[in-house]
């Protein structure tokens, strides 16, 4: 039954891993360049505020609320960077303790 039991967990964490490997992978692959040019739009609107003829021409408050709408995206992409990174590290951990555990 322990053995049974033992197959099932290690196929559990193949699912797991074959899964943030897919989807999640994806995501973290992408994730960076997502953040750098949400950066990048972040300071051109800060750019804009410090610019009458710019914020003249669209609106100091349309140019805060774009900045503060990018900003909260922003966030939360680096969330989201973050916790995959930190899935991505718990994956393998478990893989070098399975490797270990194969040695011993």
């Amino acid at each position: 039954m322990a053995n049974k039991e033992l197959y099932l967990a290690e196929h559990q964490d193949n699912r797991d891993l074959e899964s943030l490997f897919c989807k999640e992978k994806l995501a973290l692959d992408s994730l960076p360049q997502e953040i750098e040019e949400l950066e990048g739009r972040i300071a051109l609107l800060e750019s804009d505020l410090t610019n009458p003829e710019k914020y003249q021409n669209i609106g100091i408050t349309a140019i805060a609320n774009a900045l503060e709408n990018l900003k909260v995206e922003l966030d939360m992409k680096l969330e989201q960077y973050f916790a995959l990174e930190q899935k991505v590290n718990v994956a393998n951990k478990r893989i070098i303790i399975k490797i270990l555990d194969c040695k011993l």
